[in-house]
């Protein structure tokens, strides 16, 4: 549950509660503490219950069947999607997942909130590492939000097995869905407008999906 600095035992993982009973007060404070060092940069906090039914029916239609299952997300993501400095030239390039993005807390739980109600869904498909290695498909997911109608995307990976020394011991069931960031995309560049979507879907390897309601 949350709590304040005098009570936490920095660089553990163990006290957080199970995620299948999350709430956003708890999303929330989990996040502060991310973005302070409590938990260890490679372990995984909470930051959603479950996985909406409205991104489940819109993979199920397309023959992608996916478990509701709760979302996770690691703490040094966490830490770039809330920093608001850029640190090295690679995290200045726009797109890249190195790029810090000023999120606050309550920014990030209002996107994932909101992702039952999804704007666009782009599945992206057919991915590699640096290295070659083959990586999982995941869906970058459009929202609006707040009063006034930013745009926020979330990159969900499905069914991430994550060691227990990384995700806690009270969690419960070590299946999880994994946002692997969270931002705001550009809407322009280099003095010029932008479109997030259309940029994914320069790659032929991705696929927008219809939304099922």
């Amino acid at each position: 549950c949350p709590r304040d600095c005098s009570c936490v035992v920095w660089n553990v993982v163990e006290e957080i509660q199970d995620a299948r009973n999350l709430t956003e007060e708890q999303a929330i404070e989990y996040l502060k503490q991310a973005k302070r060092g409590v938990f260890k940069w490679n372990s995984y906090i909470p930051i959603r219950k479950d996985m909406p039914a409205t991104i489940i029916d819109t993979l199920g239609a397309v023959g992608i069947e996916v478990q509701n299952r709760s979302l996770i997300m690691q703490v040094r993501k966490v830490q770039q999607a809330m920093s608001a400095t850029n640190n090295g030239a690679k995290s200045k390039k726009q797109g890249n997942n190195l790029r810090s993005h000023g999120m606050s807390a309550e920014q990030i739980v209002e996107i994932i909130n909101n992702l039952d109600n999804p704007t666009a869904i782009i599945l992206q498909t057919n991915r590699y590492n640096q290295y070659g290695e083959e990586l999982p498909d995941n869906v970058a997911v459009f929202v609006e939000y707040n009063a006034n109608g930013k745009e926020g995307v979330a990159i969900v990976e499905f069914d991430s097995s994550i060691d227990p020394q990384f995700i806690g011991k009270e969690y419960g069931d070590t299946d999880y869905h994994t946002v692997v960031t969270i931002f705001e995309p550009d809407i322009e560049r280099d003095g010029m407008p932008f479109d997030y979507i259309e940029k994914l879907l320069s790659n032929p390897n991705n696929y927008e999906l219809e939304i099922v309601r």
